[in-house]
């Protein structure tokens, strides 16, 4: 747990200009939250509790809907992931649609 949480802040310290790109960012909170649910065993459902209702976890996680200030907290307290990690700014799934376009 310690390892993963440690390897991301190393990931954002060694990489800034990665960071910068919103892709990355948007695809990097999505997957330190997979990583931690896979470590803990936990399912999609899981989060339920955690981010709000079933539809609120899958647009969370398929960018569709931005992480809250208490979705944050919760996901920190609970899966243990830096809050740093989280608060990235990030297109949603349909703006990166549009600027595709």
């Amino acid at each position: 747990m310690i390892e993963t949480i440690l390897e991301f802040q190393k990931l954002q310290r060694q990489m800034p200009q990665v960071m910068a790109d919103s892709k990355f960012k948007a695809s990097y909170f999505i997957e330190a939250i997979k990583i931690r649910m896979e470590e803990l065993n936990i399912k999609q459902k899981d989060l339920v509790g955690i981010i709000g209702a079933k539809s609120r976890v899958s647009e969370i996680l398929n960018r569709k809907k931005k992480l809250t200030v208490d979705m944050i907290r919760d996901l920190e307290h609970r899966l243990q992931i830096p809050a740093s990690v989280l608060v990235s700014s990030y297109p949603l799934q349909n703006s990166v649609e549009k600027q595709l376009d």
